[in-house]
């Protein structure tokens, strides 16, 4: 086991008032930070960020991230393109 898969995120599954899932949990530095559905009525998309720094994601968005953070997960950096990510 690496010393990344030893650290334990604490994540608190939740709804809104309005019903959207919602999942807190607290960033490096430890910033209340949050991923939540969204309630854009002409797309499926996620708000990801801190409380007061959010990005409105669509699924495009998420696909590509994804991608990129898992580049990331593997290697400990980011690729300098997104076709070395696909590789």
């Amino acid at each position: 086991m690496d010393e990344h898969e030893e650290r334990k995120i604490d994540l608190i599954f939740s709804k809104t008032q309005r019903g959207f899932r919602l999942i807190e949990f607290r960033d490096l530095y430890r910033a209340e930070s949050s991923l939540q559905e969204s309630s854009l009525a002409s797309e499926a998309a996620v708000w990801l960020g801190t409380k007061d720094n959010r990005m409105h994601l669509s699924i495009e968005h998420a696909q590509t991230l994804v991608k990129l953070l898992n580049y990331f997960i593997e290697t400990g950096y980011l690729p300098d393109s997104l076709e070395e990510s696909e590789e």
